[in-house]
């Protein structure tokens, strides 16, 4: 069975999944030191779930810095894209109250209701 990974190899402006991402820095960047720092980051991952993830994911794009080229380009977009979502699990709001009043009950929501 051939992996999707595998299949994908060539589409480049296909957005990657962070592990994804991670795991083709570990395979086609050229610098020892950003394969390092990336397999380093999947194992913080795999020790420390989605908990880590966000802050692993800006490891990896940091070390990447320098790396040129088409694989390149995607894997720093797609974590880009990764952590500038605010839905990811480091960004998603605590139970904590808001202090934001609760309109629902004020005379000028009854008459939108209406």
């Amino acid at each position: 069975m051939v992996s999707r990974m595998a299949e994908d190899s060539g589409d480049y402006d296909r957005d990657l999944g962070v592990i994804e991402a991670i795991t083709f820095v570990t395979r086609s960047c050229p610098s020892g030191a950003v394969i390092a720092s990336a397999e380093r980051a999947l194992a913080e991952i795999k020790s420390g779930g989605a908990a880590v993830m966000k802050q692993q994911a800006y490891f990896v794009l940091v070390a990447i810095a320098g790396w040129r080229g088409e694989r390149a380009r995607q894997v720093h977009r797609s974590l880009t894209k990764y952590l500038a979502d605010d839905n990811t699990p480091d960004n998603t709001p605590d139970n904590t109250p808001d202090n934001t009043p609760d309109r629902s009950a004020s005379p000028e929501s009854a008459s939108l209701r209406k």
